[in-house]
């Protein structure tokens, strides 16, 4: 056999040993707790002395389950908020996308360029300004 046969063979072999060693000690644990049982089940009852009637005893007070204290109102919407400020950063990366290759072109001169960038944004400042005001316009005017 080679070697590494050998030692894995060994190493098996001590690992039977051990097994066996905790089984026979098992087995002696067993033992001793079936003859303490055979000896309590043989062991007479001790009659009980007849005594005067006392009374029970008093009863601690049964605690009053508290209710759970009311948790803070989950901010609904969150899902919007994200696909909004998602939407918002897809829309301005594909603007900015559709500059650069325009600009690369030679299409737009860069007067053009920036007079357009500002007129985007003051347009979408004004937007944001009036949905504001708006019932849960907010979330829109954020974004």
């Amino acid at each position: 056999m080679a070697e590494p046969d050998q030692a894995v063979i060994a190493r098996l072999s001590s690992d039977f040993a051990a097994m066996a060693a905790y089984l026979a000690r098992a087995s002696v644990d067993l033992r001793q707790l079936e003859r303490l049982v055979a000896e309590r089940s043989v062991a007479p009852a001790q009659p009980v002395a007849p005594t005067h009637w006392q009374p029970p005893a008093p009863q601690p007070p049964v605690p009053v389950p508290v209710p759970p204290t009311p948790k803070p109102p989950r901010s609904d919407g969150w899902i919007g908020k994200a696909l909004a400020v998602a939407g918002v950063a897809v829309t301005l990366v594909g603007v900015a996308l559709l500059l650069v290759l325009a600009a690369q072109a030679g299409i737009l001169r860069p007067e053009f360029r920036v007079s357009a960038g500002a007129a985007l944004a003051a347009g979408l400042v004004g937007i944001a300004w009036r949905l504001v005001d708006r019932t849960g316009g907010r979330i829109g005017a954020i974004a």
